[in-house]
């Protein structure tokens, strides 16, 4: 009989950035029904501030592309340029498949050159 070891990673805080209210509360219902801890925001700059400035660690991100101020590839892009590499999930209205590409390509491409590839 042999026995296998299984590693479990254990993600319990998420932080949702989205600035329309009703998704943001459908996504943080759903999760929090999963037993995640929640926060969200509605803005680039205050998912930045808490990230950056320590307040919370998050682990993982559900970041909407399509935000007032800065937009979710640019939040994605400076989380990473400051040596964040929390998962993110990006979330986009938008179907062209240069906007799947370009949200790819920002987390990927930073990953890669700060040496560090994570996926969910």
């Amino acid at each position: 009989m042999s026995s296998t070891a299984t590693t479990s990673v254990q993600m319990n805080s998420v932080l949702i950035v989205e600035d329309e209210q009703h998704l943001a509360d459908g996504l943080r219902f759903n999760l929090e029904a999963e037993g995640y801890t929640v926060d969200t925001v509605s803005d680039g700059e205050a998912a930045l501030a808490l990230v950056l400035e320590k307040q919370k660690d998050y682990d993982a991100i559900v970041l909407d592309v399509m935000l007032p101020g800065k937009d979710g590839f640019t939040v994605a892009a400076e989380l990473r340029e400051a040596g964040h590499f929390v998962p993110v999930l990006m979330l986009t209205a938008r179907g062209r498949p240069e906007d799947v590409l370009r949200g790819f390509e920002e987390i990927v491409t930073s990953d890669l050159h700060g040496g560090l590839l994570r996926t969910m």
